[in-house]
């Protein structure tokens, strides 16, 4: 959970120093790229948390619509 409002309080921080007006390298250029960084972050947090990360099923299926190719997948 502090992995969580780490994420948020880093964007909160990044979102409010953006503005790509700014002829600051920092306001800029680095707080864009944190909001975006830390969207992925985000992203891959809600990802593992939700349970997606794990293999589901147990299907051996390989290849492109459900056809096995033969060989190792």
């Amino acid at each position: 959970m502090q992995s969580l409002l780490f994420i948020l309080a880093g964007l909160a921080a990044c979102w409010y120093f953006t503005e790509l007006g700014a002829e600051s390298a920092l306001r800029s250029v680095v707080a864009p790229l944190g909001v975006v960084l830390l969207l992925i972050a985000l992203a891959l947090w809600l990802v593992f948390k939700a349970g997606f990360g794990a293999k589901t099923g147990s299907s051996n299926v390989c290849g492109f619509g459900g056809l096995d190719s033969g060989g190792d997948c």
